[in-house]
């Protein structure tokens, strides 16, 4: 949470990269990796998070489908749909099939359907999707969808404007100030429409850099 605070982790991650260097256990050398994701992910490099959780995912772990569900949201906010889809596909497989995992499953499907041009689909599946994560109350999702929504939706719609004032209170609660700064500057943009927001990997960066400076 500290990261998501704007505070420094800097200390915390090369502990845990010293740790992970004397233990057999994949899932700490993948929580490195996670860690890094995380830091691009507060510096809009979403393609660079992506492809992070992926490999923290390659590591294998109990919690392998936490980070390819991450990889997912990390590669719709880069704009790289077939990645998203790839990856969406791969925790459709190795998810536990929980409320979560399903809820999440069909955040994958409303993003992908955004980046499509499909918004009337992607706005209801968004919003079935915020009704399932609110009912098993995982606020903090519900807090990160919302800015993903507002992301590759646009904030000129009723349903975007409503999960932006959600996302907003739940982040000013917990102090997540870069977030705040982020979601100001998703509610600013202008989303690109249709097929054309597709780019592969970090081809989104043109438009990433335009609205958002890396904040560390």
């Amino acid at each position: 949470m500290r990261l998501h605070r704007g505070e420094p982790i800097d200390e915390l991650l090369a502990r845990l990269d010293v740790i992970a260097g004397e233990v057999s256990d994949p899932s700490v050398p993948a929580e490195v990796l996670a860690h890094q994701a995380g830091l691009a992910l507060m510096a809009g490099d979403y393609a660079r998070a992506g492809r992070l959780n992926l490999e923290a995912a390659d590591l294998g772990s109990q919690i392998t489908h936490i980070y390819i569900s991450f990889a997912v949201r990390a590669l719709l906010l880069a704009r790289d749909v077939d990645g998203a889809r790839v990856a969406a596909t791969r925790h459709q497989a190795e998810a536990a099939g929980n409320l979560l995992d399903a809820a999440l499953d069909l955040a994958a499907l409303a993003g992908i359907a955004a980046l499509d041009g499909r918004h009337d689909e992607a706005i209801a599946a968004y919003r079935e999707a915020f009704a399932r994560l609110e009912a098993i109350h995982v606020t903090w999702l519900v807090a990160l969808l919302g800015f993903e929504f507002v992301s590759l939706v646009g904030g000129d719609h009723p349903a975007t404007r409503e999960a932006a004032a959600r996302s907003r209170a739940i982040f000013e609660r917990i102090g997540a100030r870069p977030w705040l700064a982020k979601l100001d500057l998703a509610l600013a943009a202008v989303p690109a429409r249709g097929a054309g927001a597709r780019a592969p990997g970090s081809g989104s960066a043109s438009k990433r850099q335009a609205v958002e400076t890396p904040q560390g």
